[in-house]
């Protein structure tokens, strides 16, 4: 009998690592996009700022969740290089963004 080789290579986690960055990117563009096509009342509301803060978190939320729940599932059913890539690309992003704001 002979092997098959693998399909999960370390370049499929590199590159599910980077769709979870683009996920990040994704949701601050949309926040940004929220922002601009809400505007605030003639009261100096800040319904633009609510709305993107509202999006970016809830975009957050949902990102996180299922690159959470996308990486057990890849990890258990033996893709280990692409559910590692999507949870460490998920946290990377997210400490990108952290360090973003840190430096702005």
């Amino acid at each position: 009998m002979t092997s098959e080789p693998s399909t999960d290579t370390p370049k499929r986690g590199g590159v599910a690592a980077g769709i979870a960055i683009a996920a990040h990117v994704l949701v601050l563009l949309l926040a940004f996009l929220a922002a601009r096509v809400v505007s605030p009342s003639p009261g100096g509301g800040m319904e633009d700022v609510a709305a993107a803060a509202v999006t970016f978190l809830g975009g957050e939320a949902v990102v996180g969740l299922a690159a959470v729940i996308a990486s057990m599932v890849l990890f258990r059913r033996g893709a280990r290089y692409t559910g590692l890539g999507i949870l460490g690309g998920w946290l990377g992003g997210l400490a990108l963004l952290v360090l973003y704001q840190a430096i702005r």
